[in-house]
């Protein structure tokens, strides 16, 4: 799955940051690049399309279900963060002592990340992103309805389980 790739990788990866983005966005590999260069000092950095200067521009269908599934979040989990779903970011290794990156079958360890990002007090920061359309023609959260049902019931699992994380932490 999606978690066990990323953590294969981060276990195969000899320095110590980490950029995670999904190869349909290569060509904005150069706003990853210069921004990690401005902000290297933090535990990590989100690109969010939820914040000033940052926007969605794939079609309605995925834009609105990834903006209600982070509105969701935002308010049972927190609203320090305001893109719970960014794949696209950069973080510090050593993090990971008190992070785990889940395996998950599906994105929905992304959530969990975030969330645990406010919980342990990470020194983290969001910044804007613009997703193109170009992007959604690879959709992995709804390439069918089937797929868009199961992925979306893992996500408001995942947010079900950091709501009640919240209480007990």
């Amino acid at each position: 799955g999606f978690a066990s790739a990323l953590n294969l990788g981060i276990s195969k990866a000899s320095e110590r940051y980490i950029l995670r983005f999904d190869v349909d966005m290569f060509s904005e590999i150069d706003y990853f690049l210069d921004t990690f260069k401005n902000y290297n000092k933090k535990d990590c950095v989100i690109f969010s399309r939820y914040i000033y200067q940052g926007e969605d521009r794939r079609g309605n269908f995925r834009k609105f279900h990834s903006f209600v599934l982070n509105k969701i979040c935002v308010l049972m989990l927190s609203s320090k963060i305001k893109d719970y779903t960014s794949c696209i970011m950069f973080f510090d290794k050593k993090i990971l002592n008190d992070i785990p990156i889940k395996n998950t079958i599906y994105a929905n360890f992304i959530i969990e990340f975030c969330f645990m990002l406010i919980m342990k007090k990470k020194n983290y920061l969001e910044v804007p992103l613009i997703q193109n359309k170009n992007t959604e023609e690879n959709s992995k959260s709804a390439p069918n309805l089937l797929t868009f049902i199961k992925n979306g019931s893992l996500y408001i699992l995942t947010i079900i389980k950091c709501f009640i994380v919240k209480f007990i932490y």
